[in-house]
């Protein structure tokens, strides 16, 4: 990592392992439901992508990550999430059910969040807004498949400098077990792409989820 724009690399990789401005999924097209809650906790990691490219040796990272989310209905079919992750990436989230409800067998919600990392103070910050389509089938109420085609995009500045856009394209697909308590399994596989170059990055997290009803 000999140049400025190796390290922003490395820090937008890393930053990217885990939720809304993040690769974590365990998302799935339904909405909580007005003044419903859910609290969820899940460890990520991902194999970044070889981003030396001047190297003839492949140069690749493990990054793992300890993710803490919140998310409230503030009507039907439309909830406000917050997450943050132990390398220190905080976003918030939005999601608007348009297709079936909470008992529907599927379900498709648009989305749309906003992330930053601020890292090293005083020096500089990472920037990434995401827009998910999220689906998923329940063919029973404890049995959730689900997969959410997602775009990211990520901007920084760090020492004086500022990176060109940075493009995550891909999708998180998994499953989920349990109504109240929900353990889920989650693989993310996706193409980042940087001055005209692509590589393949891929997450994998687990992860449990808890659902709070109004009575």
């Amino acid at each position: 990592m000999k140049s400025f724009k190796t390290l922003l690399l490395f820090f937008s990789i890393s930053t990217l392992s885990i939720s809304c401005a993040s690769l974590s999924g365990l998302q799935t097209g339904r909405t909580v439901g007005k003044g419903n809650g859910q609290l969820g906790l899940s460890l990520n990691t991902n194999k970044t992508p070889d981003f030396d490219t001047d190297e003839e040796d492949e140069l690749y990272f493990l990054v793992p990550s300890v993710e803490f989310s919140g998310t409230y209905g503030i009507t039907e079919k439309f909830d406000l999430s917050f997450k943050a992750n132990t390398l220190f990436n905080v976003g918030l989230d939005a999601k608007v059910q348009v297709v079936g409800d909470q008992t529907s067998q599927f379900a498709l919600s648009l989305g749309g969040g906003v992330g930053i990392f601020g890292f090293i103070a005083g020096t500089g910050a990472l920037y990434n807004f995401q827009i998910p389509l999220y689906t998923s089938f329940h063919p029973s109420e404890n049995f959730t498949f689900y997969v959410t085609p997602r775009y990211i995009g990520q901007v920084g500045t760090s020492f004086g400098e500022s990176s060109d856009l940075l493009n995550y394209t891909g999708a998180n697909m998994g499953v989920l077990f349990g109504k109240k308590v929900q353990f889920g399994l989650d693989l993310g596989i996706y193409d980042f792409s940087y001055n005209g170059g692509s590589n393949p990055l891929v997450q994998f997290g687990v992860g449990v989820k808890f659902n709070f009803f109004k009575k």
